[in-house]
């Protein structure tokens, strides 16, 4: 309670010393277009007391100071608007050197600054997204949405791919600066897409698209599954909590990861250097015997685990094998 008190304390301390001799309006940011990926934005931080914050929360670990003067590159806006001691503001996603919380996205590590310790334009709001029209593929399956995204009245159009669990009514989507038509000003992260209503909910700020499958969230939106796997054999996998934004599994899964409402089945190669119990050593070593007597060569063997998602418990599953 002490703790939390002293907090919010400093956080209010930190937007008194903030206000004094700022400028209320703000100024438009200068725009950094890149070649295949989305635009971001220019902006310089106004106060000796801002950070990077592990997530959209003055109550999240700080990872970051920033200088006064600085300027830091927007990748993304909060999905909200927030009131916070009386200063109206959005959370600005920005990279940072290190984040020990979650996990990077595909350009590194990032945190985020409240709007208020930058000179960003305070009329700025965050972009909105409206789903247009599902997209097919040549077997008539869905595999994404048209979206119009309004961005303070400029509208334009873009497309995403969509991924879901096999039982699953609604799809999954990634919004990030990695995907051409994105703006600094929108939202990022995981949304949920329903069908039949017709309806975008944002999920979480983790998850991005580039060079992968992209990212699922569970029915209950606990979790995000980012699914790195888009060729043969072993494929990323980084599977984070929504609501503490920590990871709880990132690593690899052969062909799929299984997700059954509760666990995850992940997989580790087998190799000299592997540290595995000697239980699964026997394991491993009975399964070499059958692929010798079928006489298999050129392989690798793979171990696969099972993960309980609410505990983190890690048990041994069975052995596979991948050809080289």
């Amino acid at each position: 309670m002490k703790k939390t008190f002293l907090a919010l304390c400093a956080a209010l301390c930190s937007f008194m010393l903030f206000s004094c001799g700022s400028d209320s309006k703000g100024k438009s940011p200068e725009l950094v277009e890149r070649m295949f990926y989305g635009t971001l934005a220019r902006v310089h931080v106004t106060s000796d007391y801002a950070y990077a914050m592990s997530d959209q929360s003055f109550f999240s670990k700080r990872i970051q100071k920033f200088e006064k003067d600085q300027t830091l590159e927007i990748k993304g806006f909060s999905d909200k608007k927030l009131n916070i001691f009386g200063y109206k503001g959005y959370w600005l996603k920005v990279s940072t050197s290190s984040n020990p919380v979650y996990p990077d996205d595909y350009s590194g590590t990032y945190g985020w600054v409240f709007s208020a310790f930058t000179d960003i334009d305070t009329s700025i709001e965050v972009s909105t997204l409206t789903p247009v029209k599902l997209l097919y593929n040549s077997n008539n399956e869905v595999n994404g949405l048209e979206l119009e995204i309004d961005r303070q009245g400029k509208k334009a159009i873009s497309y995403v791919e969509l991924n879901k669990f096999n039982w699953q009514k609604e799809y999954s989507f990634a919004w990030s600066d990695d995907i051409q038509g994105f703006w600094f000003c929108d939202p990022c992260g995981t949304f949920k897409y329903n069908p039949e209503t017709n309806q975008i909910t944002h999920i979480t700020h983790i998850g991005w698209a580039c060079e992968s499958k992209g990212s699922i969230a569970s029915d209950d939106g606990a979790y995000v599954f980012q699914d790195s796997g888009t060729g043969p054999g072993l494929r990323g996998l980084q599977v984070c909590n929504t609501k503490t934004s920590k990871v709880i599994f990132n690593g690899y899964y052969l062909t799929d990861f299984h997700y059954d409402g509760k666990t995850i089945t992940v997989a580790e190669p087998f190799d000299s250097d592997s540290n595995f119990s000697s239980e699964i050593l026997k394991q491993v070593e009975e399964f070499r015997n059958t692929l010798q007597q079928d006489n298999f060569t050129g392989y690798t063997v793979i171990v696969l685990f099972k993960i309980d998602l609410k505990s983190g418990k890690k048990t041994f599953y069975r052995c596979d094998y991948k050809i080289l």
